[in-house]
């Protein structure tokens, strides 16, 4: 996979324009834009569009955005994810704008999350929590989100999710 940025850990990405990045998830990757690994990772203020991840193989991890990894730690803050894109793949997706991995833990706060989209098998969530530690979703917005199957296109959690002030339309 290839990402604009690479965090391992105590990185702070402010203020910044992630367009139009594209990679291939064919190991276990993800984030056109940012992947974030280890801990104290912050994202803020930042705008992602038309980031695109085509996944093929035996990938685990996605988020065509922001990828945060298994058991690493990211706070996202004030950020705009739109027409942000997985592509087709028979295996599950997670994450069609940022997916936060296993054991992973930090916040999203006071984001858009529109019209992210996701084709193939098993897409999940615009954001999506898979098996993470606390994260805190707080004051986001979800409008507009798709997927080719029957999967929740907003919000996907599962794990330790705190939702709070958040709005969910025509996902």
């Amino acid at each position: 996979s290839y990402q604009a940025v690479g965090m391992t850990g105590g990185g702070t990405v402010s203020n910044c324009v992630f367009r139009d990045n594209t990679g291939t998830a064919s190991a276990p990757e993800g984030g056109s834009g940012v992947f974030a690994s280890g801990a104290g990772n912050v994202i803020t203020h930042c705008a992602f569009s038309n980031n695109t991840i085509n996944v093929s193989g035996n990938s685990v991890r996605h988020g065509a955005a922001v990828c945060v990894a298994d058991s690493a730690d990211c706070a996202i803050d004030n950020c705009l994810f739109a027409r942000n894109a997985l592509g087709a793949g028979n295996q599950p997706k997670y994450g069609t704008a940022v997916r936060f991995g296993s054991k992973s833990t930090g916040r999203v706060r006071n984001c858009l999350f529109l019209e992210n989209s996701g084709t193939g098998t098993d897409t999940r969530g615009a954001l999506a929590l898979v098996g993470s530690g606390a994260v805190d979703v707080e004051n986001c917005t979800f409008v507009g989100n798709s997927t080719s199957t029957e999967n929740c296109a907003g919000l996907y959690a599962d794990g330790n999710a705190n939702v709070v002030n958040c709005l969910l339309a025509d996902n």
